[in-house]
């Protein structure tokens, strides 16, 4: 199965990975066959010694490629042998961040595989993930402090979860104003 991920909003790709990941762990306990390749220093070769070789406890693979678009020989390559790839039991996932995806390479990965785009959040959406953010850690916040932390903090995701954390911590049970 291949799986591509990809966008600007590098918070909510991490956090789609790691999802997939954990729920690798949690299906093949051992988790001995998570492999990460960044494309930048790896080449097909590398790839496949890794898919050719045997899993001890008869598990699936899960590889992870970074920087595809960074390695063109890595691309032709595996297009050769993408049918084969999309109906393998093992699980190839492709995390591109920040990077405009087009061209044979995309569009053969959305033909056989799964594909999830993390765009930056609207101003609407942001206020709806930042409302549920607070709500997951026990936190209340008024509408004009959301706003306000979206004009001080704006759409960096990582920074804003830090900014959540503390004034949960420092307003303990008390509505953020």
């Amino acid at each position: 199965m291949i799986i591509y991920l990809y966008g600007r909003d590098i918070y909510r790709l991490r956090r789609k990975l790691n999802e997939i990941i954990e729920g690798y762990k949690k299906i093949n306990k051992s988790a001995t066959n998570v492999k990460e390749l960044d494309l930048k220093e790896k080449k097909y070769q590398d790839f496949k010694e890794i898919i050719a070789s045997e899993s001890l406890f008869n598990e699936k693979k899960l590889i992870i490629f970074k920087n595809v678009f960074f390695n063109k020989d890595f691309q032709a390559d595996f297009l050769e042998r993408i049918e084969k790839f999309a109906n393998s039991k093992d699980l190839l996932v492709f995390c591109e961040q920040e990077q405009d995806c087009k061209g044979a390479f995309f569009s053969a990965i959305k033909k056989y595989g799964k594909s999830q785009e993390f765009k930056l959040l609207s101003s609407s959406q942001l206020k709806i993930w930042l409302e549920k953010a607070f709500g997951s850690r026990g936190g209340k916040i008024e509408p004009d402090a959301v706003s306000a932390l979206i004009s001080r903090v704006g759409n960096d995701l990582w920074r804003m979860e830090n900014e959540i954390i503390k004034l949960v911590n420092f307003k303990r049970n008390q509505v953020i104003t």
